[in-house]
């Protein structure tokens, strides 16, 4: 597996969440806005991306499939604690 290659998914995937939001996202509320996400994603700092969309979570309304997506960039980063704490907010939502 190339990391170039890994890169791409993890982009593609954190691309899908952002679609999730609005087209005017509200800026998270410590934190994550939109021109941070492009600007993270600019510069291939996935991960911070990855927190910008999370923090823009908490003042927009989200989708399940915004969660899914996120879990698989973080799984793609292997990030574990990010992906448990998605799992764990899927899980919340699929039980409503």
């Amino acid at each position: 597996m190339s990391l170039r290659a890994s890169w791409k998914r993890t982009k593609a995937h954190l691309a899908d969440a952002r679609r999730e939001l609005p087209a005017h996202p509200l800026s998270g509320e410590e934190g994550g806005s939109d021109s941070g996400f492009q600007e993270f994603i600019d510069h291939n700092e996935l991960e911070l991306a990855l927190d910008e969309l999370e923090g823009m979570a908490t003042t927009n309304a989200t989708t399940t499939h915004f969660w899914v997506s996120l879990r698989a960039a973080a799984e793609e980063m292997q990030l574990d604690r990010h992906r448990d704490r998605y799992d764990k907010i899927i899980d919340r939502m699929i039980d409503k």
